[in-house]
């Protein structure tokens, strides 16, 4: 399934986290953990009825666990872009191309490394690439 020429609209649901500079402040929900799993499952139902994905964290909400997918997140897919940086340091996107940036970087090579490691070096705590698609 290619998801990138789907029509349906898509619906993103997680709990707040902590992202610094905000005023609000993390709490625990763990207490909420069975009433938030009902939530996700009546959501689930309803976007399959109504034909709508659903992003959701139901595997690990309040993230509590090491989240394997962050670091391949972050290295394969993330690319932040702010006021003053752009992805990484050293890419410098007025003089150079983002492959030849990729190239000079090994970036293959980086990539390689977690795949020929397997699992361990990808174990962190993480809210990034935390979510599960239901539809």
């Amino acid at each position: 399934m290619n998801l990138g020429q789907r029509d349906e609209p898509s619906l993103q649901v997680r709990p707040m986290f902590n992202v610094g500079a905000t005023a609000y402040e993390h709490r625990d929900i763990t207490a909420y953990d069975q009433e938030y799993n009902q939530i996700i499952d009546f959501l689930i139902s309803e976007c399959r009825r109504r034909s709508i994905l659903l992003l959701a964290n139901k595997r690990d909400p309040t993230y509590r666990y090491n989240n394997k997918f962050a670091v391949v997140y972050d290295k394969a897919v993330f690319r932040y872009i702010g006021p003053d940086v752009v992805w990484r340091d050293g890419f410098d996107f007025t003089s150079e191309t983002y492959r030849d940036h990729m190239s000079r970087i090994g970036y293959r090579r980086e990539l390689l490394k977690y795949v020929l490691k397997g699992d361990g070096p990808l174990l962190n705590k993480s809210v990034r690439a935390s979510s599960q698609l239901f539809y």
